[in-house]
């Protein structure tokens, strides 16, 4: 990973997919509906780490990088942008969090979301497990317009 992983020193930065957008994803009214929570777009963060970490500079913490990179991403903040946008199954958490998640060989790829007010942030990055969270909403595929409710 060649990446500078914290190139802001401010925590509430945004780090953006591309040059014109802050959202790297959304959670769709339907998901939204299912689980209870709101709609909105997903964006990434700086962050911070530690206790009480979040965003890209938590998803640098501990094994996370080297588990990633063993998902087939070349950094943390590709595996966000690859989860926050291809998402199909969607979990309820607790204290107003969700898990989204994609399947993969070996499991799944998943990415723990807080709601910010405005948009949904992304915590950290799971790409150990299945989320151990209810199932509250799945799409068939990530471009589906009428996704499966469970």
């Amino acid at each position: 990973m060649t990446e500078q992983p914290f190139p802001e020193a401010d925590a509430n930065v945004v780090i953006m997919p591309n040059r014109d957008d802050l959202h790297c994803g959304e959670i769709c009214p339907a998901g939204a509906a299912a689980a209870g929570v709101n709609a909105g777009p997903i964006r990434l963060l700086q962050g911070r780490q530690g206790r009480g970490g979040f965003g890209l500079a938590h998803m640098y913490e501990a094994d996370r990088p080297k588990a990633i990179e063993g998902r087939g991403f070349q950094t943390p903040k590709d595996y966000a942008f690859a989860v926050a946008a291809g998402w199909t199954h969607l979990h309820l958490g607790v204290n107003g969090r969700i898990t989204i998640a994609v399947e993969c060989p070996g499991g799944m790829n998943a990415l723990v979301l807080h709601w910010q007010g405005q948009f949904w942030s992304i915590v950290t990055a799971l790409p150990f497990r299945r989320p151990k969270e209810p199932l509250e909403f799945q799409k068939e595929r990530p471009d589906e317009s009428e996704p499966r409710q469970r």
